[in-house]
């Protein structure tokens, strides 16, 4: 009985530690942008070459949310990206919830949450999306992603 206690101890306090290594000070924003905030991002590196990295976030403006890109090939020094995904045409339904993954052959997909749960690839580091609806649940809830990799 007292090996499970002292496991229950260690499983708890490692958590806490956890939790508390995962604050960061100062809040940085990838992209600034004074007209809007970004919250929820989806961070993923390109598994051929970790100097690729893509970010998408909920992004906020007044009472539109949508879901902002951003992308860096240099280790995230610059970045490129907007906070609105091109393929976002009705501002009237929100767009939020961002998942993100890079596959091997270097194509960026984001997901989530317009009009149902969406998928986006961009098959030119972003300088062109297509968009397309994979499911249109009653209730969705932060669509997760992930590409083959093998």
């Amino acid at each position: 009985m007292a090996k499970h206690w002292i496991a229950l101890f260690l499983c708890l306090h490692s958590s806490h530690s956890l939790a508390q290594a995962q604050t960061f000070s100062p809040n940085l924003r990838i992209h600034p942008n004074p007209a809007s905030f970004q919250f929820e991002p989806s961070i993923a590196t390109d598994p051929s070459t970790s100097r690729t990295v893509l970010v998408a976030a909920s992004a906020r403006n007044n009472e539109r949310s949508r879901i902002g890109w951003y992308y860096s090939t240099d280790f995230g020094q610059t970045w490129i990206g907007r906070d609105t995904l091109p393929v976002q045409t009705d501002f009237g339904v929100l767009m939020v919830d961002p998942a993100v993954d890079i596959d091997l052959d270097g194509n960026l997909f984001i997901s989530g949450i317009h009009k149902g749960i969406f998928a986006a690839r961009s098959t030119d580091e972003g300088l062109s999306w297509s968009q397309v609806t994979v499911g249109t649940p009653s209730r969705p809830e932060r669509p997760h992603l992930t590409v083959d990799r093998s």
